[in-house]
């Protein structure tokens, strides 16, 4: 997934051999900060954002870029 986001980015996380699906760390590109996880969530049968431990602070262009970055995994895999 090859997004561009202005404050944030996301890479995909290691995985293990029993996960099916993607794990991807948000992270704060100026700091190198983790904010949080995407990562699917059988029970909704979605992709969900886990935030990180400790204090995360985030403004309405960060959170829609997450919301962003979440309907565009949730939409390629229905597919």
């Amino acid at each position: 997934m090859n997004l561009i986001y202005k404050f944030i980015h996301f890479e995909k996380a290691a995985l293990s051999v029993a996960r099916h699906t993607e794990i991807w760390n948000c992270i704060n590109t100026k700091s190198g900060f983790l904010l949080g996880q995407i990562s699917y969530y059988p029970n909704w049968r979605k992709y969900i954002f886990s935030p990180g431990p400790g204090p995360s602070i985030f403004d309405s262009e960060c959170l829609l870029d997450i919301a962003d970055f979440i309907k565009n995994m949730n939409e390629g895999k229905k597919k």
